[in-house]
C-alpha cells in the first residue's frame, strides 16, 4: 500500500464505509464518488500527505464544511477535490457560498500560491476574496492587494518572470485597479469588464512603452477612449 499512488476504482461501489487509507502514504489520486459514505471520519485521509485529487462527490456525506476545510488544510499538496452532491454541500445557500465556507476553514487559502484551485469547478477569485473578509479599512486594502495578487498569479504561467510576459489578461477579475510596473514589456493588456474608475488606479500603465493594444472597456472610467479597446 505504501507505494500506490492512485486508487481510481473505488468509486460508484454503493459502500457506506471503506478501511482507513492511512497506509497509503504515497497515494496521489483517491476516488470515492457515487458511494453511500456518511462521514470522513475514520478514512485516515489526513494521513495522505501527497494527496493532490480526491473526488468525494455523490455521497451522503454530512460532515460539515468547516471540518472539510480543516482536512484540506492539512492536505498542503491538495489541488482539486470534488464534494459536490453531498447533504452538507447542498444544504448551503449556493454552491458558491459552500466552497466560501469551506475556504474559510483553510488559512492557507490566503496563500497566493494556494495549491487548491478547484472545488467541483476553478475556485473563483472573488470566493477566496470574499472568504478572507475583514473589517476596517486596512482589512480592506489587503483585500484589494490579495485580488489583485492572485488575479495575476492565476493567469500567468508560473515559468514566466514578469518581463517575460508579453500578453496578461485581466478581463473580468473584478479589479479596481492593479500594479502592472514589473511587466515592463508588455504587448497586450487585457482588463475589459472591471472596476477601474480612474487610469491611475493601473499603476505603470504610461511607463509600457511597448503596449500596443489595450483594452479598457466595460469599466468604469468617465469616458471611453476611442480605439482603447481590443476586437471581441
Amino acid at each position: 500500500p505504501a507505494e500506490a499512488t492512485d486508487l481510481l476504482w473505488l468509486g460508484g461501489l454503493g459502500r457506506a464505509a471503506f478501511p482507513s487509507f492511512a497506509p497509503f502514504k504515497s497515494l496521489r489520486r483517491l476516488n470515492l464518488a457515487d458511494n453511500a459514505l456518511t462521514t470522513i471520519s475514520g478514512l485516515g485521509l489526513d494521513s495522505l500527505a501527497e494527496l493532490r485529487e480526491l473526488d468525494l462527490h455523490n455521497n451522503k456525506l454530512t460532515t460539515p464544511l468547516a471540518k472539510l476545510g480543516a482536512l484540506f488544510e492539512r492536505l498542503q499538496h491538495l489541488s482539486s477535490v470534488a464534494v459536490r452532491h453531498n447533504p452538507s454541500v447542498d444544504a448551503a445557500t449556493s454552491h458558491s457560498a459552500a466552497i466560501v465556507q469551506i475556504l474559510r476553514a483553510m488559512p492557507r487559502s490566503r496563500d497566493i500560491d494556494c495549491s487548491l484551485r478547484v472545488i467541483d469547478r476553478p475556485v473563483a477569485v472573488s470566493e477566496r476574496v470574499e472568504a478572507w473578509k475583514l473589517e476596517g479599512g486596512e482589512g480592506q486594502a489587503l483585500l484589494k492587494g490579495f485580488r489583485v495578487d492572485v488575479a495575476i498569479q492565476t493567469r500567468v504561467p508560473p515559468e514566466l518572470a514578469p518581463p517575460m510576459v508579453e500578453t496578461l489578461n485581466l478581463d473580468f477579475a473584478e479589479l479596481a485597479g492593479a500594479d502592472l510596473s514589473p511587466f515592463v514589456n508588455l504587448r497586450t493588456l487585457r482588463m475589459r469588464g472591471n472596476d477601474v474608475v480612474q487610469l491611475g488606479a493601473v499603476v505603470g500603465l504610461t511607463r509600457l512603452t511597448t503596449l500596443r493594444a489595450l483594452d479598457l472597456r466595460d469599466n468604469k472610467l468617465p469616458i471611453d477612449p476611442p480605439g482603447s479597446g481590443l476586437d471581441a
